[in-house]
């Protein structure tokens, strides 16, 4: 498994230079198929290590439980670049989500998380190419400890015909598992951060219906968009495009949650906000700092 020498393992100690995009999303148990949902890891060809950075957001991610206040849980960062992918005009989105156990002894006794993922999508319609997820992560619940250590390449082929190839390596298990998943007449279909690509950059932000992975699954998802204000600390109160929608979580008894995208309304549609809400609460993931590395200002 390739990783971009530019990126330190630990986004906390990571630097950016030039222009970039960051960004963050996720849900385990609380938490786990929210993180699950967007994770990887990956490494573009000789072309893509001469890309051309776009923008880094970072994120604190807070967490609602029934009556108890937000409470923050994670940091997060997503990273845009451009470059060329099996000789196709490629975004790689990278997102990366490290809980506070560092920061906090309290927290490190009830979970632990550094996940990542990589998203190779196509420029032309925002399409998935390659998605690479590294999930390490540890959670007590009630009745014991879940922990979670694997990586998984996910490969779409380039037609309709050929089948999806999903290769996962358990760390903990030392276990591979190679699997084609077969979807006949198989559309365009994308990941998670295919939808934060499109609504980053189609300045026509149209409502539409997609395709989406997730969990080994091709899903039709309606995208529903609306105008609203929403209060940014980073920003102060500032007009958005709001992209939500809906699906069921299999870590929940198939209840429906909602997972929403605040778009800056205007010529750079920054994901100042992004929030998920389930049937146990709620995850609040807010932007902390915005980087642009055409004019190299920062925000």
């Amino acid at each position: 498994m390739t990783r971009n020498p530019h990126l330190n393992p630990n986004p906390r100690k990571r630097k950016m230079k030039g222009n970039k995009i960051v960004e963050t999303y996720y849900n385990t148990s609380l938490l786990v198929f929210f993180f699950i949902f967007f994770l990887s890891c990956a490494g573009f060809s000789e072309e893509f290590k001469r890309e051309s950075k776009v923008a880094g957001f970072h994120y604190n991610i807070n967490y609602h439980l029934s009556f108890f206040k937000l409470i923050k849980i994670a940091e997060a960062e997503i990273l845009i670049e451009e470059g060329i992918y099996r000789k196709i005009p490629s975004y790689r989105i990278v997102f990366q989500i490290d809980s506070l156990d560092e920061k906090n002894p309290f927290i490190k006794k009830f979970y632990m998380m550094h996940n990542r993922m990589e998203s190779f999508i196509r420029k032309a319609d925002f399409s998935s190419l390659r998605l690479k997820k590294t999930i390490n992560q540890r959670i007590r619940r009630f009745g014991g400890i879940r922990e979670k250590n694997y990586y998984e390449v996910v490969d779409f082929p380039l037609n309709q015909t050929d089948p999806i190839i999903i290769d996962k390596y358990d760390n903990k298990l030392a276990k591979r598992e190679k699997i084609d998943l077969r979807v006949p007449g198989l559309e365009p279909v994308s990941d998670i951060l295919g939808i934060l690509a499109k609504g980053y950059f189609d300045k026509e932000c149209k409502a539409d219906s997609i395709k989406l992975y997730a969990k080994h699954e091709i899903r039709a998802v309606k995208l529903l968009l609306k105008r609203e204000k929403i209060d940014s600390k980073l920003l102060g109160r500032v007009d958005t495009i709001r992209v939500s929608c809906s699906a069921k979580f299999p870590t929940m008894g198939g209840k429906e949650g909602n997972f929403i995208i605040w778009f800056l309304e205007g010529d750079r549609q920054i994901p100042v906000q992004l929030q998920l809400e389930l049937p146990i609460g709620s995850a609040k993931i807010t932007l902390s700092r915005f980087e642009n590395f055409d004019d190299n200002k920062e925000y």
